[in-house]
């Protein structure tokens, strides 16, 4: 077979996108909702704000896989759950969460009275009249994997790129690996500790539906969480625009004439960006891939597009925006 035409189905071959709707119940729905034993949470603290009180939790989300793959297979992280005073809460049902990054360690202090984000999520809050909240350390980051020859202390997307290469490498592999899955989980469990805290400082609350927002690799989440928790009823993923893997990724791969951004570095130091058409990629990619979860995506969205993040290209949406139901905004 020539190459040109072996090259043009093999294109072809990409465009066809798996998808799924609430009937089916996927790996990521799986690993997302089960319960592992380790989840519980704590108020260290509570500071007052104008009509609201802002709880600082400690919440342990999850033990994700073990020693044997990673350094810390416990997930922790520190949120601050907003509860406006009765008097100020429109919508005793309904929430917000912010999806933060960072890092953590055992030696990390609280969140303190004056930080910004205690203060903008209060504001918010009040202002409408909902419970409102932040979980941090999504991913829990810095990790070590025990079976990486380099020993590199690893932070986002090069967390994300050994996953891959993991989940790719192995003759039988473990979805669970996949970072998709933890991240979304702790979110998850960011919106039960919510419910959870209101529901004993304020009885008056009962949060069961849910605004969630969250930037680049949290935007990403913010993503995955709205096609796997219905209680997530509106979105506002940030500086993530990257669905449809297989278009954008090639469109980008076009639009640099056969090169990559420099923002794709470490999935390249991994050799991801020559597995684009390796069976088990798409496999990763039915994971990974939010576009494969668009029949789910019925709920309202307001895609926040940034110009300076070198990962996206401008017109990423091109390549998905008329798949996604309405209704969205961009």
């Amino acid at each position: 077979m020539a190459p040109v035409k072996f090259c043009s189905i093999l294109a072809l071959l990409m465009t066809i996108v798996y998808a799924v709707n609430w009937d089916v119940q996927t790996d990521l729905d799986v690993y997302v909702h089960s319960d592992d034993g380790y989840y519980s949470w704590e108020i260290l603290t509570e500071y007052r704000y104008n009509a609201c009180t802002m709880y600082i939790v400690n919440m342990t989300s999850q033990k994700w896989q073990d020693e044997s793959y990673v350094d810390h297979p416990i997930w922790w992280h520190f949120m601050g759950v907003a509860v406006p005073d009765e008097d100020n809460i429109t919508y005793p049902d309904a929430g917000f969460l912010f999806i933060d990054g960072g890092s953590n360690d055992p030696y990390d202090e609280p969140p303190e009275e004056n930080e910004d984000e205690n203060i903008a999520v209060c504001i918010a809050a009040v202002d409408l009249g909902v419970v409102g909240a932040y979980i941090k350390a999504v991913p829990n980051q810095p990790l070590i994997f025990l079976n990486d020859p380099q020993q590199m202390s690893r932070k986002e997307d090069s967390i994300i790129a050994w996953t891959w290469r993991t989940y790719i490498d192995d003759p039988t592999p473990d979805p669970t690996v996949i970072l998709r899955m933890p991240m979304t989980k702790a979110a998850k469990r960011g919106l039960d500790t919510v419910t959870a805290v209101a529901q004993e400082k304020a009885p008056f609350t009962n949060v069961s539906r849910f605004m969630v927002t969250g930037a680049s690799k949290r935007g990403w989440t913010t993503w995955s969480l709205s096609a796997t928790d219905r209680r997530v009823i509106a979105a506002a993923p940030m500086v993530f625009s990257l669905l449809n893997f297989d278009q954008t990724l090639m469109a980008h791969y076009q639009s640099m004439e056969g090169a990559w951004s420099f923002a794709f570095d470490p999935y390249y130091r991994e050799n991801l960006t020559k597995e684009l058409f390796n069976p088990k990629t798409h496999e990763v990619f039915d994971i990974e891939d939010m576009y494969t979860y668009k029949e789910r995506l019925t709920l309202p969205i307001i895609e926040v597009v940034a110009a300076g993040d070198e990962f996206f290209l401008c017109q990423d949406s091109n390549y998905w925006w008329n798949g996604i139901p309405d209704p969205k905004w961009i």
